[in-house]
């Protein structure tokens, strides 16, 4: 959702909704940004595979777990921090899903993420089918992949164009 909104607000800018607020709406959207690259709660770039065994982007901290069928469950390549290689990089997480359950009383209770804990760090990294369903929380869709490369793209020259 946060890609989503910053590429509204990027859009409501191009479109001079209100002209007056266009600087405005264009520096909203640049920390939806932000909070993807890890400006947020968890400290966490919800991009898979950031750092030195990565796409060595001079991340500290990201996401080295997520729900796909090719980089799944325990596959001592991909799967998780301790893995082989690490999951391909660039691929955005779900990210917090502050009402993620997992399937009644089969779920281990160490696989819950945080409970009782603020929306935004309602997040675990990792990959579990049923019964966690981890798919709730770490999967990645091409729908929000695909928001999140808008709005990245948007920032990559340095500041977004207004021009129609």
């Amino acid at each position: 959702m946060k890609s989503r909104w910053g590429d509204i607000l990027l859009w409501a800018a191009r479109l001079e909704v209100a002209p007056a607020s266009t600087s405005v709406y264009t520096a909203q959207a640049e920390e939806y940004l932000h909070y993807i690259h890890g400006r947020n709660p968890l400290n966490l770039v919800y991009l898979t595979n950031m750092g030195e065994r990565g796409a060595k982007a001079g991340v500290g901290r990201s996401a080295m777990a997520f729900f796909h069928g090719w980089f799944s469950h325990d596959v001592a390549l991909y799967d998780g921090e301790s893995s082989k290689l690490g999951p391909a990089p660039g691929f955005l997480t779900g990210g917090p899903n502050m009402f993620y359950k997992p399937d009644g009383q089969y779920a281990p209770k160490e696989k819950i993420p945080p409970q009782g804990q603020p929306p935004m760090k309602s997040y675990l990294d990792w990959s579990a089918g049923w019964p966690e369903n981890s798919w709730e929380v770490s999967e990645n869709g091409i729908y929000y992949q695909a928001a999140y490369t808008f709005l990245a793209a948007a920032f990559a020259s340095g500041s977004p164009s207004t021009e129609k």
